[in-house]
């Protein structure tokens, strides 16, 4: 019921992972191998904005294939799929931010939390919003991949230092961007060549140099090289045992030091991706169906790995609400069962005391006095019928006005039966009213009900 009232597209993703620390690479290779996802996207925590604005996106990162082709095009997507990384498909929000209109096949500039400008080709626009109420945006995830692994923040680590090689706590020595750049000016050594070789820039070395000594080397490259103990301060530190990495730590020996850009840390080429590959914080992973979404909790990656479920997330959400609606559906309907008690016995006392005139003269007449009071029960049963006819229609009112207010849609099920309940409530008060207030027929005397008129 929750997923149809949510829609399947709101509620069958699992996020793994947080954006406080990296994947490591035993989470994603189970990911990856669990049969229950039908489809999984790493997630690189990265915020946008309009080029020129401070207008934030809501952007979703998606993967160029054939089950998000299918999951996004729906009819409230105008234009086409993405085709490359280089297209986006923007929120309905996004093309009426601007008075000048945003249109398929236009350019739009998204700048990212790091600085980053991507030029994008507008594909098509979506109209749909989610449960949320927001219209997504959708690039590729790639177009985020390739700019980490340009600019892929790393740390250094002197071997000595670490407590443990199976330990993954470290405190590190430097840090710097990964890079691939052989035409970088050498000060000393060789360029990397091989795997587990990096070649530091000059800032990394003085701090590499000061955390390893203990002194406080400050200088520029002029000043060192007039040093005549520089070539011994440099194989001091060239010559020790490093680690390099985010979350996974990776063997490594400096073979070089450039005079490239401040904090550039160069590797060769085939070895960038294995060092690179950690830096995923969070995987989006799109579940085969919403009964795997149900029972994720009890699945061996979701008894070992922090997740946040939209499944279990929107189903609190309901059920909150729903909660909200039968308290104050509870609280309706008795203010409602209580104003019907006092309203019909009241009018049964009021009428029946009317009636005593009316109840002499059937008396008189010859009709018995069980005859009279059996009348008078028919009529104020009569009257609980139409009032209960009455009651039924603004209950119905009820059910159109209160769930706008409440935010929850009840079952057809369950509003019939408490229909059912309140007619039949109407109908028992009506009836124990008519036998208890017509009482006063069997000891009533006729005199005294015949002179009621004067």
């Amino acid at each position: 019921f929750y997923a149809e009232q949510l829609g399947e597209k709101s509620a069958d993703s699992i996020l793994l992972g947080d954006e406080y620390s990296r994947l490591s690479e035993e989470m994603m290779n189970d990911i990856s191998q669990n049969e229950i996802f039908a489809e999984t996207v790493f997630f690189y925590n990265t915020n946008f904005h309009i080029k020129d604005t401070e207008d934030d996106i809501s952007v979703k990162m998606v993967s160029i294939d054939e089950f998000f082709r299918n999951r996004i095009m729906t009819d409230q997507v105008d234009g086409t799929f993405l085709e490359n990384d280089n297209q986006v498909i923007i929120g309905q929000d996004l093309a009426e931010r601007f008075s000048d209109g945003i249109e398929i096949g236009k350019k739009i500039t998204f700048v990212s939390d790091n600085g980053n400008e991507y030029e994008l080709e507008i594909v098509g626009i979506n109209h749909e919003k989610n449960v949320d109420g927001i219209y997504y945006t959708y690039i590729s995830q790639n177009l985020i991949t390739n700019t980490v692994m340009e600019d892929a923040f790393t740390y250094l680590y002197d071997s000595e230092n670490l407590e443990d090689d199976n330990k993954t706590y470290y405190s590190e020595d430097s840090s710097g961007y990964i890079k691939t750049n052989d035409q970088v000016e050498m000060l000393w050594g060789n360029y990397p060549e091989d795997d587990n070789q990096i070649a530091i820039s000059f800032v990394n070395f003085l701090e590499l140099y000061n955390s390893v000594t203990g002194e406080n080397l400050d200088c520029s490259v002029k000043q060192f090289l007039k040093d005549d103990s520089y070539e011994e301060k440099i194989r001091k530190i060239c010559s020790r045992t490093y680690y390099i990495g985010t979350n996974q730590a990776y063997k490594c020996s400096i073979t070089g030091i450039h005079l490239g850009a401040d904090y550039e840390i160069d590797v060769s080429t085939d070895w960038e991706k294995e060092v690179l590959s950690m830096f995923p914080n969070t995987a989006e992973c799109y579940l085969s169906n919403i009964k795997a979404a149900k029972e994720f909790s009890d699945t061996s990656l979701g008894k070992k790995y922090h997740y946040i479920s939209n499944y279990e997330e929107r189903f609190e959400n309901a059920v909150t609400k729903t909660d909200s609606w039968k308290m104050f559906l509870l609280i309706f309907v008795g203010l409602l069962i209580l104003l019907i008690n006092i309203l019909i016995h009241s009018y049964c006392k009021i009428t029946l005391q009317l009636r005593k005139y009316e109840s002499g003269i059937l008396l008189t007449l010859g009709m018995s006095r069980e005859q009279v009071a059996k009348t008078l029960q028919y009529e104020i049963q009569i009257l609980g019928v139409l009032a209960g006819v009455f009651g039924e229609i603004l209950y119905v009112i009820s059910l159109m006005l209160i769930p706008s207010i409440v935010g929850m849609q009840m079952k057809v099920g369950e509003a019939i039966m408490i229909g059912i309940i309140i007619f039949l409530f109407t109908e028992g008060i009506c009836f124990i009213c008519s036998k208890v207030e017509t009482r006063f027929i069997y000891g009533m005397k006729v005199t005294d009900a015949i002179h009621t008129r004067e």
